[in-house]
């Protein structure tokens, strides 16, 4: 049951973007177990609008976004979920270290980049297949490179 929950919430994605066309792969940095960066073609205010955007299309909300202002540069937190699984989140406890799933837009230097946890690291945490984890990347992959302009 746990695994039908957190592939209800990380996957919704795939269902959304199963229609989309694919565009080419953003430009993105990871190690193993790191977060994925992705670079924006934005400022932080604008990429944060179209990381909101992308993710009302595939009908995943905004759950809460926190602006990082006191940072010496600008940074935004946002955190997203689909409404209709929310509830099924608190079925294990230890899922809500995760869930809701989030993003940081933030500005280093003279780059906006857009950075968030590899789905494969969540889907192996949560005990997902490889299919489910690599269909979970490629869904976050699509949502992250519209919003970033790549």
């Amino acid at each position: 049951m746990r695994v039908a929950i957190f592939v209800s919430a990380i996957l919704l994605f795939v269902l959304a973007v199963a229609l989309l066309p694919m565009s080419g792969p953003a430009e993105a940095v990871t190690k193993s177990g790191e977060p994925i960066v992705v670079r924006s073609a934005h400022g932080v205010a604008p990429t944060v609008q179209a990381l909101e955007a992308s993710l009302r299309r595939r009908g995943v909300s905004t759950v809460v976004k926190v602006e990082q202002s006191a940072s010496a540069t600008p940074a935004t937190l946002v955190l997203f979920a689909d409404p209709h699984h929310t509830a099924d989140a608190s079925a294990r406890a230890l899922d809500a270290l995760d869930l809701p799933l989030r993003a940081l837009v933030y500005m280093e230097g003279d780059f906006v980049s857009i950075a968030y946890d590899d789905p494969k690291a969540l889907s192996k945490r949560h005990g997902l297949s490889a299919d489910e984890a690599a269909a979970a990347g490629r869904a976050v992959a699509a949502v992250v490179a519209e919003a970033a302009g790549s």
